[in-house]
Protein backbone atom coordinates (compact mmCIF):
# COMPACT_ATOMS: atom_id res chain seq x y z
CA UNK A 1 0.00 0.00 0.00
CA UNK A 2 3.00 2.18 1.19
CA UNK A 3 4.73 1.68 -2.56
CA UNK A 4 1.44 2.26 -4.44
CA UNK A 5 1.15 5.43 -2.72
CA UNK A 6 5.08 6.49 -2.90
CA UNK A 7 4.71 5.42 -6.83
CA UNK A 8 1.49 7.64 -7.43
CA UNK A 9 3.46 10.72 -5.30
CA UNK A 10 6.32 10.39 -7.59
CA UNK A 11 4.41 10.26 -10.93
CA UNK A 12 2.28 13.49 -9.86
CA UNK A 13 5.53 14.99 -8.61
CA UNK A 14 7.21 14.16 -12.36
CA UNK A 15 3.90 15.40 -14.00
CA UNK A 16 3.60 18.59 -12.06
CA UNK A 17 7.64 19.42 -12.72
CA UNK A 18 7.36 18.60 -16.62
CA UNK A 19 4.55 21.04 -16.59
CA UNK A 20 6.13 23.35 -15.10
CA UNK A 21 9.58 23.22 -17.03
CA UNK A 22 6.91 23.94 -19.99
CA UNK A 23 5.27 26.73 -18.67
CA UNK A 24 7.74 28.54 -16.98
CA UNK A 25 9.18 31.67 -19.15
CA UNK A 26 12.83 31.20 -19.42
CA UNK A 27 15.77 33.34 -20.79
CA UNK A 28 16.08 31.84 -23.52
CA UNK A 29 14.52 33.93 -26.66
CA UNK A 30 11.36 32.23 -28.07
CA UNK A 31 10.75 32.88 -31.78
CA UNK A 32 7.61 34.62 -32.16
CA UNK A 33 4.79 32.77 -34.08
CA UNK A 34 5.33 35.36 -37.01
CA UNK A 35 8.90 34.66 -37.47
CA UNK A 36 7.86 30.89 -37.49
CA UNK A 37 5.35 31.56 -40.59
CA UNK A 38 7.92 33.78 -42.39
CA UNK A 39 10.81 31.46 -41.89
CA UNK A 40 8.71 28.54 -43.48
CA UNK A 41 6.69 30.77 -46.06
CA UNK A 42 3.40 30.56 -44.46
CA UNK A 43 1.63 33.17 -44.68
CA UNK A 44 -0.38 33.89 -47.41
CA UNK A 45 -3.03 31.62 -49.37
CA UNK A 46 -2.97 28.00 -49.56
CA UNK A 47 -5.04 26.11 -51.56
CA UNK A 48 -5.91 22.26 -52.30
CA UNK A 49 -5.66 23.14 -55.87
CA UNK A 50 -4.93 27.05 -56.49
CA UNK A 51 -6.39 26.75 -60.03
CA UNK A 52 -10.41 25.85 -59.12
CA UNK A 53 -11.96 28.25 -56.63
CA UNK A 54 -12.79 27.68 -53.20
CA UNK A 55 -15.75 25.11 -52.63
CA UNK A 56 -16.85 22.17 -50.12
CA UNK A 57 -14.58 20.09 -52.46
CA UNK A 58 -11.33 22.49 -52.73
CA UNK A 59 -10.68 24.55 -49.44
CA UNK A 60 -8.52 27.23 -48.96
CA UNK A 61 -6.39 28.65 -46.24
CA UNK A 62 -5.50 32.34 -45.74
CA UNK A 63 -2.69 32.74 -43.24
CA UNK A 64 -2.26 36.49 -41.68
CA UNK A 65 -0.22 37.81 -39.38
CA UNK A 66 -2.43 39.68 -36.75
CA UNK A 67 1.10 40.56 -35.03
CA UNK A 68 4.45 38.70 -33.88
CA UNK A 69 2.56 36.85 -31.44
CA UNK A 70 -0.47 35.57 -33.10
CA UNK A 71 -0.97 34.24 -36.92
CA UNK A 72 -4.55 33.99 -37.87
CA UNK A 73 -6.01 30.96 -40.15
CA UNK A 74 -8.74 31.31 -42.11
CA UNK A 75 -10.56 28.35 -43.71
CA UNK A 76 -12.39 28.94 -46.60
CA UNK A 77 -14.92 26.99 -48.27
CA UNK A 78 -16.37 29.57 -50.59
CA UNK A 79 -14.94 32.99 -52.28
CA UNK A 80 -16.84 34.73 -48.90
CA UNK A 81 -17.62 31.62 -46.82
CA UNK A 82 -15.61 31.30 -44.25
CA UNK A 83 -15.78 27.81 -42.25
CA UNK A 84 -13.66 28.91 -38.90
CA UNK A 85 -11.13 30.78 -37.58
CA UNK A 86 -8.10 29.46 -35.43
CA UNK A 87 -6.14 32.07 -33.89
CA UNK A 88 -2.57 30.63 -33.83
CA UNK A 89 -0.74 31.25 -30.73
CA UNK A 90 2.09 29.09 -30.79
CA UNK A 91 4.39 27.32 -33.17
CA UNK A 92 7.26 25.71 -33.32
CA UNK A 93 9.24 23.15 -35.00
CA UNK A 94 9.49 19.98 -34.08
CA UNK A 95 11.89 18.50 -36.42
CA UNK A 96 12.92 19.95 -39.94
CA UNK A 97 9.63 19.95 -42.17
CA UNK A 98 7.26 19.18 -38.74
CA UNK A 99 5.60 22.34 -37.24
CA UNK A 100 3.39 21.81 -33.67
CA UNK A 101 1.11 24.84 -33.55
CA UNK A 102 -1.59 25.94 -30.88
CA UNK A 103 -4.58 27.73 -31.11
CA UNK A 104 -7.99 29.53 -30.44
CA UNK A 105 -10.54 27.56 -32.32
CA UNK A 106 -13.70 29.30 -33.08
CA UNK A 107 -16.23 27.96 -35.82
CA UNK A 108 -18.17 24.54 -36.97
CA UNK A 109 -16.87 21.00 -36.93
CA UNK A 110 -17.06 18.11 -36.05
CA UNK A 111 -21.41 18.92 -36.55
CA UNK A 112 -21.18 21.43 -33.71
CA UNK A 113 -20.36 25.24 -33.25
CA UNK A 114 -17.45 26.01 -31.09
CA UNK A 115 -16.37 29.53 -30.01
CA UNK A 116 -13.00 29.71 -28.47
CA UNK A 117 -11.86 26.23 -27.66
CA UNK A 118 -7.96 25.01 -27.53
CA UNK A 119 -6.90 23.16 -30.51
CA UNK A 120 -3.32 21.78 -31.63
CA UNK A 121 -1.98 20.35 -34.81
CA UNK A 122 1.10 19.02 -36.14
CA UNK A 123 2.10 20.21 -39.86
CA UNK A 124 4.36 18.41 -42.21
CA UNK A 125 6.06 21.04 -44.53
CA UNK A 126 7.80 20.89 -48.09
CA UNK A 127 8.59 24.19 -49.94
CA UNK A 128 5.55 26.28 -50.92
CA UNK A 129 3.06 23.76 -49.10
CA UNK A 130 1.93 21.88 -45.98
CA UNK A 131 -0.35 18.53 -44.81
CA UNK A 132 -2.37 19.00 -41.55
CA UNK A 133 -1.18 15.87 -40.04
CA UNK A 134 -2.82 15.64 -36.65
CA UNK A 135 -5.33 18.07 -35.08
CA UNK A 136 -6.95 18.17 -32.27
CA UNK A 137 -10.08 20.54 -30.96
CA UNK A 138 -11.47 20.66 -27.63
CA UNK A 139 -10.13 17.43 -26.54
CA UNK A 140 -11.57 15.44 -29.35
CA UNK A 141 -8.95 14.47 -32.26
CA UNK A 142 -10.28 15.28 -35.64
CA UNK A 143 -6.93 14.78 -38.07
CA UNK A 144 -4.67 11.46 -37.15
CA UNK A 145 -1.82 10.62 -39.68
CA UNK A 146 -3.25 13.23 -42.50
CA UNK A 147 -6.92 11.92 -42.17
CA UNK A 148 -10.32 12.75 -40.90
CA UNK A 149 -10.88 10.62 -38.25
CA UNK A 150 -15.01 11.16 -39.11
CA UNK A 151 -14.54 9.55 -42.20
CA UNK A 152 -10.82 8.51 -42.84
CA UNK A 153 -10.75 11.00 -45.57
CA UNK A 154 -7.02 11.70 -46.80
CA UNK A 155 -6.57 15.41 -46.63
CA UNK A 156 -4.60 16.27 -49.77
CA UNK A 157 -1.72 18.86 -49.30
CA UNK A 158 -2.30 22.79 -49.51
CA UNK A 159 -0.12 24.39 -51.63
CA UNK A 160 0.50 28.22 -51.73
CA UNK A 161 -1.20 30.04 -54.26
CA UNK A 162 0.04 32.84 -56.38
CA UNK A 163 0.96 36.23 -54.30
Amino acid sequence: MKAVRLHHAATIALGLSAALLIDTPTAVAQISVKAVFEKYNLLGTFAWDCSKPASMDNRYYVHRAINTDFVQRDQMSGPTTRDWVARIERAAEVKPNELAVSATFTGRTMGKDLDSKPSSGLWRLEPNRLLQWEATIDGQKVIHDGKLVSNGFQLPWASRCGD
